[in-house]
């Protein structure tokens, strides 16, 4: 343990290689995780950061664009048609 796959292959954290605390210590609420990413980033904390990028990516995995927006509260502004064209041109992401 302790080296964590990448790319991630489940939305299990145990399974991609972090430790039973480190588990623990990212079980927090979704603001302050994204603020404690932020954090590690800024003060060049690479273990730390990559746990905390590593427990977004977990959380997002799997997840339609309509999901992802309902769990980070985006609002979708775009007209039907603007929203038409930009999934024309990241097709390639629903193909991934």
């Amino acid at each position: 343990e302790g080296i964590i796959q990448q790319p991630l292959m489940s939305t299990n954290l145990k399974e991609c290689g972090v430790s039973e605390w480190d588990l623990e210590y990212v079980n927090i609420e979704q603001a302050v995780l994204l603020e404690l990413t932020n954090a590690a980033h800024d003060l060049d904390i690479k273990n730390l950061f990559d746990l905390t990028c590593a427990k977004v990516a977990s959380t997002i995995k799997g997840k339609s664009s309509e999901e992802l927006q309902n769990q980070f509260n985006v609002v979708r502004d775009f007209t039907a048609e603007e929203e038409a064209l930009i999934r024309e041109e990241n097709q390639w992401t629903e193909d991934a």
